[in-house]
């Protein structure tokens, strides 16, 4: 292998064909990935980009030669100058852009060939669809107690399973995903929510008011906990109201 500086990140390479190709995790160290899974997601979601001239599967050694195991070989998934060019197209890292702009001039040195540069993915800009999201959380998270940091967790939430870092915008593409990830919560965070509002109910009504036995209500307010706990595991289909899910399909329309 041979070695490159990209800023003050040495990053190895594998000669293949004559030319300069990355492993994934190289990719991700250079993107300023903590996982190189985030290489391979940006990879499958977007394979269809990719020619065989950018990405190949390799069979490598493993394993070092001081051991005793030197016949460990494993795939692993590698890029080219064009295809680390256009993983860093679908990146929304802040060191992305320098990336893709030090990737250019690597290949232009090497083969002297432009290179394909794709559209960048298309961003939320109508104002309207950020604040249908916006609309969406609030719908999962009013009426808890802790509703701001209920919100910030959600938004954590649909960050992760876009794999969207904060405060990256999130993409045109990432509608349908968003509107899922906001029904599977909804169906835990309502359940839970009326549980709570019921056990307050009972509180007040039976042991304030009625003076009734406090280990006799406290037993039923388990049950509810008990039964909401059911619920969500089934995953509560059944309970997602018409009004959230217009809320829903307002949102997958509007964009």
């Amino acid at each position: 292998m041979t070695t490159l500086m990209f800023r003050n990140t040495v990053l190895e390479t594998i000669p293949h064909n004559g030319q300069i190709w990355f492993t994934s995790a190289e990719l991700a160290k250079a993107l300023e990935y903590s996982d190189s899974k985030r290489v391979t997601v940006l990879y499958n979601r977007n394979s269809d980009e990719f020619t065989s001239g950018m990405t190949e599967v390799l069979e490598l050694s493993t394993s070092k030669k001081s051991t005793t195991y030197d016949n460990l070989r494993s795939k692993i998934r590698i890029f080219s100058l064009r295809g680390a060019h256009l993983i860093a197209m679908f990146a929304n890292t802040p060191i992305a852009k320098e990336f893709r702009k030090w990737v250019l001039d690597i290949l232009d040195r090497e083969v002297g060939q432009p290179v394909y540069q794709p559209e960048a993915p298309a961003r939320f800009t109508r104002t309207d669809t950020t604040r249908n999201l916006a609309r969406l959380v609030w719908c999962i998270t009013h009426g808890f107690r802790f509703e701001q940091a209920w919100t910030n967790t959600v938004y954590y939430s649909l960050r992760d399973v876009t794999g969207t870092p904060s405060p990256m915008p999130f993409e045109a593409q990432h509608i349908p995903l968003l509107a899922e990830e906001c029904r599977c919560i909804y169906y835990v965070t309502e359940p839970l929510r009326e549980t709570i509002h019921e056990a307050e109910k009972q509180t007040l009504k039976r042991i304030l008011r009625k003076r009734e036995d406090v280990h006799t209500v406290l037993a039923d307010i388990q049950r509810l906990f008990e039964n909401c706990h059911r619920q969500q595991q089934r995953g509560v289909e059944d309970r997602l109201d018409h009004w959230h899910e217009d809320e829903v399909k307002h949102f997958l329309t509007r964009h």
